[in-house]
Order: C-alpha cells, then sequence, then structure tokens
C-alpha cells in the first residue's frame, strides 16, 4: 500500500531524498503525464495527532516549492499502478484545481469574542469556576416545544449575529478580491472563521489588513493562521 500526500504538476520540485512522512516512512514522487504525486510506503493507517502532524509536515514541505493539491489522511493507493490509474483518470480535474489554486495558499483568520479570549475574571481565564445553574425542565409537553422554540430562535439570532461579524471580516479584505470560504461558530465563543485563496506575493498585505482589524472591532479576537496547502478550496 501506498500513503498519499499530494498532487504536484509534473516537472515540479521532489520531495528531498531525506523527507519522512507518516511513521517515518521515506517520501517519494511518481509522475505520470503532466501530474506527480507524493507516496510513502506503508499499510493503510489509522489517525492519530503524531500521524496527522507528519502528513501535513510532507505536505507543508511541497508547499514550501510550488502549491500542492492536498489529499486528505487516509489517501492510499494499492500500488504505484493504481497511483498512475488515479492520475490519468482524473488528470482534467486535477489540472482545473491546479489552475484554480496555482501560485495560492490559504490562509485562514478564526474571529473569538473578546470577553471569552482570557479576559480578566472569566471562567476561560480563570480555567474553572462553579458551574452554571441548569434552566429548569419543562414538565409539560407545551412547556417542552415552547422551550424548544425558544432554543431554536436563540441559535437563529446568534447565528445570524455571526453571519454579519463574519460579512465585516471579509469586507475588510474587499480589495484584494480573495475567493474564501466560511465556517460559522465550531466552539464556545468562537463567532467563526474565513479562509482565504491568497497569492504568495500578496501574503504579508494580507496579515497587515488582518492586523488593522483590532481597532476597528475591539470587542473582537483575531488569530491569523497560514500559509497553508489550499485545503478549502480542492
Amino acid at each position: 500500500m501506498l500513503h498519499g500526500y499530494c498532487i504536484r504538476q509534473a516537472g515540479e520540485p521532489p520531495p528531498a531524498s531525506d523527507l519522512r512522512g507518516v511513521d517515518g516512512a521515506a517520501v517519494r514522487l511518481i509522475e505520470f503525464g503532466l501530474l506527480g504525486i507524493w507516496l510513502s510506503e506503508g499499510a493503510a493507517k489509522s489517525p492519530s495527532i503524531p500521524r496527522l502532524r507528519q502528513h501535513e509536515t510532507v505536505v507543508r514541505a511541497a508547499l514550501r516549492t510550488a502549491t500542492p493539491l492536498p489529499l486528505q489522511f487516509g489517501s492510499s493507493f494499492q500500488d504505484e499502478v493504481a497511483a498512475e490509474r488515479v492520475l490519468s483518470e482524473r488528470s482534467d480535474e486535477f489540472r482545473d484545481k491546479m489552475a484554480r489554486v496555482g501560485q495560492r495558499v490559504e490562509m485562514s483568520i478564526q474571529v473569538k469574542r473578546a470577553e471569552l479570549d482570557g479576559a480578566p475574571g472569566s471562567l476561560a481565564a480563570a480555567g474553572h469556576g462553579a458551574p452554571a445553574s441548569r434552566p429548569p425542565q419543562p414538565t409539560t409537553g407545551r412547556a417542552y416545544l415552547e422551550s424548544r422554540r425558544e432554543a431554536l430562535e436563540r441559535e437563529e439570532a446568534a447565528r445570524g449575529e455571526a453571519e454579519t461579524i463574519l460579512d465585516d471580516v471579509e469586507a475588510a479584505f474587499a480589495e484584494m478580491e480573495l475567493p474564501a470560504v466560511r465556517v460559522v461558530g465550531g466552539a464556545p465563543g468562537l463567532v467563526g472563521s474565513l479562509a482565504h485563496l491568497v497569492h504568495r506575493q500578496q501574503v504579508r498585505q494580507y496579515r497587515e489588513y488582518a492586523n488593522s482589524l483590532d481597532s476597528t472591532r475591539p470587542e473582537l479576537r483575531f488569530a491569523v493562521t497560514g500559509p497553508w496547502a489550499p485545503y478549502s478550496f480542492v
């Protein structure tokens, strides 16, 4: 079995001879037609934090020389013939995606509420405290339905507020005309996140735009990560 890491254009730099991937396996390149793929030997592996990090290390190594199409952990092939078959059968798809992401990287900005991000005296800052009291449980069917309706209304309102905040954040990057993917919520205190497809030469400009948000929205906290391979756009 072969573990796949990313798809490349044929002729782009191969992995370094000392690059190691999942479980320390050597990473190598095979090419077929106009495409290539980075692989390592090994039976199918169950995901774990160390293995996910090893997989990402290889993808990031590829990103240093050209933007790859990253493969999700668990992408595997029976042998080189099977890998070449995938490159052949999906050649048009892979090349279209490469044309979209070529010379771009993924940058991400995470948006949190400031009062839940280590504010003095908050439970988030202290890491402990008395548990919140639970609201009384409905005792009738009608009361239950009413409580569910109110909960859904609160959820809808919170999502609407989060969408509005993310609209405002996205507008801050409007001049850069970046493709974007958003995720709303995801954890307590997290408004959501935006992933942007950024030209490599615009990464510094992107960070400057992101840093400017701190002064315009003091009630929020912004965390920028990247550059990454464009997982959100393939």
